[in-house]
């Protein structure tokens, strides 16, 4: 079996406690990473999944553990290679 790529669509265990986000993605990052280098995979790229429409509407923007999470993805694209962030609103 061939592994081209990782998606993560997470985010919701953490809400709680967005703070720690950042850092233990960062972590998952690079544990799969040196578990796939023995297979010759350890640049393998990580695709993030943001979810926009969790939490209540408001009319003008709020802080929200929600935002907090998707910014800590985006930093994670910002400052580790090959990992992207998509952003679905799968609200319907």
């Amino acid at each position: 079996m061939a592994v081209r790529g990782m998606v993560w669509a997470g985010g919701g265990a953490d809400v709680s406690k967005p703070e720690g986000y950042g850092k233990t993605m960062e972590a998952l990052v690079s544990s799969w990473r040196g578990a796939f280098a023995a297979a010759g995979k350890g640049d393998i790229p990580f695709f993030l999944l943001q979810s926009a429409s969790h939490g209540d509407k408001h009319p003008a923007p709020v802080e929200s553990a929600w935002a907090a999470i998707r910014n800590a993805q985006m930093g994670l694209a910002d400052t580790l290679p090959d990992v992207f962030v998509e952003n679905r609103n799968f609200q319907t």
